[in-house]
This record gives C-alpha cells, structure tokens and sequence, in this order.
C-alpha cells in the first residue's frame, strides 16, 4: 500500500477532504538531496491543495494530521490510464497519418499523432469518471497521527 501523509482541512458524513504533504515540507527534498521531489515541487508549483477521502471509519477533525492509503494495483491501473492510454493513441495516429498519406510527409504523421493524443486523452477522461467516484479507487485514511507522531517509513531521505 502507498502511504502519504496529509492534514484535514473540511468534513462532512462520511466523507473528508485532506491536504497532501506537499515536498516542500521536507527539508532534504527542498535543498535538492532527497528523492528529487523538491525540484520537481518547484518547476511545476503545488497544484494538488485538497483531495476528498474516505475517512474509512475514523472520527477526524479539522486540522488532525493523518496518513492516506492507496493500494498498488489502484495505483497502477490509474497510471495505466493516465499515461499509456495517450501515449497509445498518439502512435496509433501517427502510424495512421503515416498509412493514408504516405507521400506528404512527417506532416501527416505529426497530424495524426496529435489527433490520436488528443483522442487518447479524452479516453482516459472519460473512464476516469467512473473511477473517481468508486470507492476502491478512492485514498482511504489508515491511521490518525498524534502531533508529535512521524510514522514509520513515510520519513524523507
């Protein structure tokens, strides 16, 4: 399972919204010498302020400090779609600018490349609808963190 830690920042029943540690928060990360996160964090800005999550039976308030969990295959599966499903399309486009036009050019596959991208990416729009709104695919929060309380293996460095 993948583990991050967050804060609440609003409930209501049943469901909570939460905001993911951002790198910044690491030390090591923000002078460049952890994972890479912090230069990464700082070309392209935080842009993930709040996520909904299934408080998953834990009685939380605003501003406790708490860690998320996702399992792997969920993970996986979200990248798959998000990724290889555009990046499969813009191929496929680009073999087929390729095949009907094959006298005009890298321009017909450089046409048909950003067709199959711009398909591949309303694709993976479309059946992340669905699965946004499944509970599986949904971060779940697996324990609630004391104020002092750094939990095991989710340290930077």
């Amino acid at each position: 399972m993948i583990r991050e830690q967050a804060s609440v920042l609003r409930c209501e029943t049943g469901r909570v919204w939460v905001a993911p540690k951002s790198v910044a928060d690491c030390e090591r990360c923000a002078r460049g010498q952890g994972c890479g996160g912090g230069v990464l964090g700082r070309l392209v800005g935080d842009r993930l302020h709040e996520v909904e999550v299934d408080p998953n039976g834990h009685e939380l308030a605003v501003g406790d400090r708490v860690v998320l969990g996702l399992s792997e295959p969920v993970l996986l599966k979200a990248s798959l779609a998000a990724y290889m499903l555009p990046l499969a399309c813009l191929f496929a486009g680009a073999l087929l600018g390729r095949t009907l036009a094959p006298g005009e050019g890298d321009g017909a596959e450089l046409l048909g490349a950003a067709g199959g991208l711009a398909l591949g990416i309303m694709l993976a729009r479309k059946l992340a609808g669905p699965a946004r709104r499944a509970s599986a695919w949904q971060p779940k929060v697996v324990a609630r963190l004391e104020a002092d309380e750094t939990p095991e293996g989710l340290s930077c460095g």
